[in-house]
């Protein structure tokens, strides 16, 4: 008797798959050179800005929200 396994479908499955599918490199095999792998694609979409020596997720959340707060500080907008 085969052994069955179910995909998950919940919404932080298929979050962490799009993750997965968007941080890989498929070209690369994963026996050779598993970083290339794993975080390569990544890697190639997301460069480190020249004024930091690192970048990650959590850099380029704190990027997009510090210039979000900018752009907000300048409107005019008022907020209630």
């Amino acid at each position: 008797m085969a052994n069955i396994v179910e995909i998950g479908l919940s919404p932080g499955y298929l979050k962490a798959s799009r993750h997965f599918l968007n941080s890989i490199n498929p070209k690369v095999n994963p026996c050779e050179d598993f970083f290339e792998f794993a975080c390569g694609r990544w890697v190639m979409e997301n460069k480190i800005p020249d004024d930091l020596s690192s970048f990650g997720h959590f850099a380029g959340l704190r990027e997009k929200v510090s210039e979000e707060m900018k752009t907000k500080a300048k409107s005019t907008e008022v907020y209630h």
